[in-house]
C-alpha cells in the first residue's frame, strides 16, 4: 500500500511538472516576454500633486498561457505586493484584465495599445516590449481631460 501511494505521488509530481512546462511553452508572446526579474523605474504625474518617483524590483512569473503573476518587491510599506494579470493575445488583438477591470486593444509589432473604463474614467495603455526593456505607459482621462500619467521603464535583470 505504501509503495502504491509512493508511485501515485511520483506520477502526480511528474504530471504537474509536465503541465507547468507545457503552460510556459504555450504562453502567448506578451506573457512570455514579461517573465523574469525586472528593475522598475516609475514616474507618476498628476495635476496639483508633486511628481511621484518610484524605484523597485519586480518578478513576473508565468501562471499559465495567459496569466502572469507580478510581484513588486518591497513596494508597499516595505512589503511585497503580488497580483495576477490576465493578458490574452490573439492575432493582433489584446485583452488585459486585473480583477474586474478590463482593457482591450490592438498590437502593432512590439507595441500594445489598450483602453478600458472604470466609473467615469477612461484608462489608456501603451506597452512597449523591446528586448531587455519594457515600457508601461498609462493615462487616466475624465471629462475629456487627462488627469494622471504613469510612465514605467523596466529593465531586465
Amino acid at each position: 500500500m505504501k509503495t502504491l501511494f509512493l508511485y501515485t505521488a511520483v506520477l502526480l509530481l511528474l504530471f504537474s511538472n509536465s503541465f507547468t512546462q507545457t503552460n510556459k511553452q504555450d504562453a502567448n508572446p506578451l506573457v512570455s516576454f514579461l517573465e523574469g526579474k525586472w528593475h522598475n523605474y516609475s514616474i507618476l504625474l498628476s495635476d496639483n500633486n508633486p511628481v511621484n518617483k518610484e524605484d523597485y524590483k519586480e518578478t513576473m512569473s508565468i501562471k499559465n498561457d495567459s496569466v502572469i503573476t507580478i510581484t513588486a518587491h518591497a513596494y508597499k510599506d516595505g512589503k511585497d505586493l503580488t497580483r495576477d494579470m490576465i493578458l490574452i493575445v490573439k492575432n493582433d488583438s489584446v485583452t488585459m484584465q486585473q480583477g474586474k477591470f478590463i482593457a482591450k486593444g490592438t498590437r502593432e509589432g512590439n507595441v500594445y495599445y489598450l483602453k478600458g473604463y472604470a466609473g467615469d474614467k477612461e484608462y489608456r495603455f501603451r506597452l512597449y516590449t523591446m528586448g531587455d526593456k519594457y515600457v508601461f505607459h498609462n493615462e487616466v482621462w475624465a471629462n475629456g481631460k487627462i488627469e494622471m500619467i504613469n510612465m514605467s521603464y523596466l529593465e531586465r535583470e
